[in-house]
């Protein structure tokens, strides 16, 4: 892996022979990073390799992070990870290390520092909406009730795998949906616009790291999936009985929105989206992340995990057009 790097950077980089493995690999369950730079230095380059489990190849993604990278030639804000090379063997890719914290470290400690905690968010939401500006296709019409029996089948699979349920409120609302289409932007989307995938890489804006682009839809796909996990965060789950934590999430999720744009998107497709996003993300916090713990600590949890979700549900049924009367 280091001499492939080294290979593609040395017309680039006449001493990339000196470059070295910095630290250990970063490993996830998607992909395993290598951070390259020169001893005693900061990391200039860093080496994806995709886990084949997560369904994307290197290939794949590092036309993705081109893609992006040309659209951002023209923008004056934020930045995209610059793609140098495409690595066989291995089954990786090459691209310019950016500093700074992913976002997702940001908000997980909004507390310390609220006020940089609210303009890493509005930074993420003007970032997705000058993305969604390139890879704008048109309008869309999308129907709510199909929409309705997506959050169906993801109740009927991963929730109930999970041992899981919807709120009684949250079925009673859906079940009242109106008969209706929508019309929204389609775009291409982002397909994994989280926190963690965005850096802080200086105060009011980010950096994009992963793209997907595999699929055109809504684009409150992309919102929703960012909005799932902020809201979701172990951090606000504090805000069931401190009012402060839950005026903080709801203005994050604010700035987000208002720095997207509000009137950009419909509401009843983002709320409904967002339903299902938060349902999945409910069933992986409960299937994944307690296996290790022990019996009454995974218990508190758990209890902590249910209570935080179905209040964060219920919220977003109930701000739906005809949640209020359910």
């Amino acid at each position: 892996m280091l001499a492939a790097a080294r290979q593609a950077l040395h017309p680039l980089d006449p001493a990339s022979a000196e470059l070295t493995l910095l630290r250990a690999p970063l490993v996830s369950n998607k992909a395993v990073l290598y951070f390259l730079g020169r001893r005693s230095g900061r990391p200039l380059y860093v080496v994806k390799a995709p886990s084949c489990a997560a369904g994307l190849t290197a290939a794949a993604e590092y036309s993705a992070l081109r893609q992006c990278h040309a659209w951002w030639a023209a923008e004056d804000r934020h930045r995209v990870a610059q793609p140098l090379a495409l690595l066989r063997p291995p089954d990786a890719y090459l691209m310019v290390h950016v500093p700074g914290p992913p976002l997702s470290h940001v908000l997980s400690q909004p507390l310390l520092q609220p006020r940089r905690a609210l303009a890493a968010t509005a930074a993420a939401g003007d970032f997705l909406r000058r993305f969604h500006r390139h890879a704008r296709y048109g309008a869309m019409e999308v129907d709510v009730l199909e929409l309705v029996g997506k959050i169906r089948e993801v109740e009927a699979s991963e929730m109930r795998a999970a041992g899981l349920a919807l709120p009684a409120r949250v079925a009673r609302i859906l079940d009242a949906a109106p008969r209706e289409r929508l019309c929204g932007p389609c775009v291409r989307l982002h397909g994994d616009y989280a926190p963690r995938n965005l850096i802080l890489w200086r105060d009011g804006e980010v950096a994009m790291i992963d793209p997907v682009l595999d699929a055109a839809g809504p684009a409150e796909e992309d919102l929703a999936t960012f909005l799932s996990m902020l809201s979701s965060a172990s951090i606000f789950a504090a805000g069931l009985a401190l009012p402060p934590m839950r005026r903080l999430r709801l203005n994050l999720e604010g700035a987000f929105r208002t720095a997207y744009g509000v009137d950009v998107v419909s509401p009843v497709i983002l709320r409904l989206t967002l339903i299902r996003k938060l349902m999945r993300r409910w069933a992986y916090r409960r299937g994944r992340r307690l296996g290790s713990l022990e019996r009454r600590l995974a218990s508190l949890r758990e209890r902590l995990i249910d209570a935080q979700m179905r209040a964060l549900l219920e919220e977003c049924a109930m701000e739906l057009p005809w949640g209020g009367t359910r």
